[in-house]
């Protein structure tokens, strides 16, 4: 009897001792494949032109003024005209990715503060050589300026995004409250310019369509508006391939005390030097300078609705399942509706050297930019820690005489 009674005992130790294991290792498989969630910050700042190299944006973003000869550097490029763009992206978010346990899928849940600003232009040849050197190098001819374009946004997107399965296909889907701070539109259709030999006046047959907030605050509310965006993965072939879309911002912004200037009409101004319309002040008392400006220059203000700069993006790739560190290879076609600004083709690759390391490259041409090499670096520490580095155009930082714009991202995160 006492010898069953303690075989029994040793049983009943066993079995709760065997049940703990299974109990923690069920805990361990939870914990492993359960996704942390993620809070960080990361900022990107960059420009890109169609002809210029990009060592002489350097030099016009760093100089108060350009001397002759980088003026003649910059000429000699754009024979055909000129785009430009110009943007900076400020993103704070807090992340719940989506993750399986066992057999249970747990939705994810996104927040993101998404500062943005965006800048596209369209100049012809003639119009960058008044922008440059004034209007006393047409003296005695008439110069056509148009057609040129400008568009600028500034604003914030307060944005939540959901992640979820529909049938067994990923996909987010995200909505926001945008901020608007500051939004202007330059379409001058036609500008037919002569400058009399001596400026003694001025003829000027213009037409163009003007909208611009304005405000004095650092931080000015111009108007509100709504954005979604929407991401799905598509399969292909038994998961052979993959098919990705993407789109994001798209949306409105109601713009409040918008001021719009429609012109189309041709004017002669007389009683003053114009050999250079940018010096008007050192020539004209305020009277006459006001009535010229208002000649050019004559608005209403009033509500405005403008569809946002938004981008979409689509993305084949090939899985390399059997590869050690190369893990795919893509095709992509991107496009961001903004001035000047034409659709983006490329391929790319990713490589996994392990989990703390990952890479990604992308050749490149269009947007604002001709050909370009974008990399991105992710670096992961104490499984904590992730950073991030990456350029959209790494030839230009290379060789900057010759590559013709790019940029700089940095982010920051933590892993809970």
């Amino acid at each position: 009897m006492k010898q069953f009674v303690v075989t029994g005992l040793l049983l009943l130790v066993f079995y709760c001792g065997y049940a703990q294991r299974d109990t923690l290792s069920i805990k361990q498989i939870m914990a492993l494949k359960a996704k942390p969630p993620v809070a960080g910050i990361s900022y990107e700042l960059g420009g890109a032109n169609s002809r210029v190299p990009f060592a002489s944006l350097i030099d016009l973003a760093l100089s108060d003024f350009l001397n002759e000869q980088q003026k003649d550097e910059i000429l000699s490029r754009t024979g055909n005209g000129l785009r430009f763009g110009y943007w900076q992206s400020l993103d704070i978010s807090y992340e719940q990715p989506a993750y399986y346990t066992l057999d249970a899928y747990t939705p994810g849940s996104y927040f993101h503060i998404e500062n943005q600003l965006f800048t596209g232009s369209r100049l012809t040849d003639n119009g960058l050589r008044l922008f440059l050197n004034g209007n006393k190098q047409f003296a005695g001819q008439e110069v056509e300026l148009g057609p040129s374009q400008f568009e600028s946004w500034w604003y914030t997107n307060l944005k939540y995004r959901y992640e979820a399965l529909l049938d067994s296909i990923p996909y987010k889907l995200d909505v926001g409250i945008v901020v608007g701070h500051e939004y202007s539109a330059y379409d001058v259709r036609k500008a037919s310019i002569f400058t009399e030999s001596n400026g003694e006046y001025l003829d000027a047959d213009l037409e163009y369509v003007i909208r611009e907030t304005r405000s004095n605050s650092p931080i000015p509310f111009g108007g509100l508006g709504m954005a979604t965006g929407f991401e799905i993965s598509m399969p292909l072939r038994d998961q052979k391939y993959r098919l990705d879309f993407k789109i994001e911002d798209l949306g409105v912004v109601f713009w409040s005390g918008l001021e719009e200037t429609r012109v189309d009409s041709a004017f002669r101004f007389r009683g003053a030097n114009f050999e250079s319309i940018f010096d008007l002040n050192d020539s004209l008392v305020a009277a006459e300078r006001d009535r010229i400006q208002n000649g050019f220059f004559n608005g209403t203000t009033d509500g405005y609705a403008a569809l946002m700069p938004f981008n979409v993006n689509f993305r084949f790739a090939k899985p390399c399942k059997d590869a050690k560190y190369l893990k795919e290879l893509y095709a992509l076609a991107e496009y961001r509706y903004l001035t000047a600004y034409i659709p983006r083709l490329g391929v790319g690759s990713l490589w996994h050297f392990n989990p703390r390391h990952i890479l990604r490259g992308e050749l490149t041409y269009g947007g604002f930019n001709t050909l370009a090499l974008g990399v991105s670096y992710q670096l992961t520490l104490a499984e904590r820690y992730r950073f991030t580095l990456g350029s959209q155009n790494i030839l230009a930082w290379a060789l900057p005489g010759i590559f013709t714009g790019s940029s700089v991202g940095v982010g920051a995160y933590y892993i809970f």
